[in-house]
Parts: C-alpha cells; sequence; structure tokens
C-alpha cells in the first residue's frame, strides 16, 4: 500500500523538487496532503455511513417489534382461522416451527458476536496501519529515485539498458493510466 501510494506520488513530489524544493521537504508536502485528503474523506463519508448503518438497525428493531406484538396479540390466531387453520393447530405450528428458528438466530447472534470481537483486533491492526503508512511512504518517496537507481543495478549491465527502458515504458503508460482514472 505505502509504495503503491508513494508511486502515486512520486510525480508530485517530482514536480516540487524542480521548483527548488528539497526532496524530503516535498515528499513531507505530498504526505501530508495525503493524509488531508483521507481524513477529510473519512471525515465525510463515515459519518453518513454510520446513519444510513444506525438507520437500517432501527428498521429492523422496528419491524421484529411489529411482528412480535402482531403473534402476541392473538390476531395472526384469527387471520389463519379465517383461512381454515385452527388456532390450536397454529400455536403448535409456532411452537414447533418458531421456536427452532429462534435459536438458529440466537446462534447466529452469538456468532455476529465473536466477529464483532475479532473485527475489533482487525480495527486495531488497521490502526496500526494508519500510523506506519504515512511514514513507509515518506521514505519510499524521498528515496524514490535512489530506489529506482538501485532496482537498476540489480539487473546484469548487458540487458540493463534494454530492461530499463521497457521498464519507463511501462511507467509512462501506468502513470497515465493513474491519471485517466483520477480524472
Amino acid at each position: 500500500i505505502a509504495f503503491l501510494m508513494a508511486y502515486i506520488l512520486s510525480p508530485i513530489v517530482t514536480k516540487l523538487e524542480q521548483r527548488r524544493l528539497p526532496r524530503w521537504f516535498s515528499s513531507l508536502v505530498a504526505v501530508f496532503v495525503l493524509i488531508g485528503v483521507v481524513t477529510g474523506v473519512i471525515l465525510f463519508i463515515l459519518p453518513v455511513a454510520i446513519q444510513q448503518f444506525e438507520g437500517i438497525i432501527n428498521g429492523l428493531a422496528q419491524i421484529a417489534k411489529t411482528t412480535s406484538d402482531y403473534i402476541q396479540s392473538g390476531q395472526v390466531f384469527d387471520v389463519l382461522a379465517r383461512f381454515g387453520i385452527p388456532a390450536e393447530k397454529a400455536r403448535e405450528l409456532i411452537a414447533t416451527e418458531l421456536s427452532p428458528r429462534l435459536e438458529d438466530i440466537l446462534k447466529t447472534l452469538f456468532a455476529s458476536i465473536f466477529g464483532l470481537v475479532s473485527g475489533f483486533s482487525s480495527l486495531l491492526l488497521q490502526l496500526v496501519n494508519i500510523i506506519i503508512i504515512p511514514f513507509l511512504v515518506f521514505y519510499i518517496l524521498k528515496d524514490f529515485p535512489n530506489i529506482t537507481r538501485r532496482a537498476a543495478e540489480l539487473v546484469p549491465s548487458r540487458q540493463r539498458q534494454r530492461i530499463v527502458d521497457a521498464a519507463g515504458k511501462a511507467d509512462h503508460i501506468l502513470e497515465k493510466y493513474i491519471r485517466g482514472a483520477f480524472i
């Protein structure tokens, strides 16, 4: 993730560097802009998502309450009696069919609670990533020319120029694609 972000931000850092800003300062500016954009997106999107999720939960709770009230009021037995199903048969059907399903619902509920606990540990891991990734992006951006130069040095010298040219063409195509995707 950090290398991809650094790759995307590298042209911006290079442009700032051409305007006589040190590469470390250009990298720092790029990382702060990235953090600002991510924070802005979180601040604008997260509250709306939470509000919609709460609306869904409240709607489901209202449906469950209405259904429960309807069953407990006994009106369901009157409706079933109009269709020729006796009240005793309906009570037996509810006892034999609904009770096991409630057990399945409770199992699902406990599985969801377990998922919530494991999700909390995943959230903690993501928070660690949120702290580490900006530092990695900064250092990769700062040393991006050295990284590319050293990567080229790993290629045997008689094939180096051909591979560096091919990588440059691929970089140019990928850069155009990424710019087009953002526009």
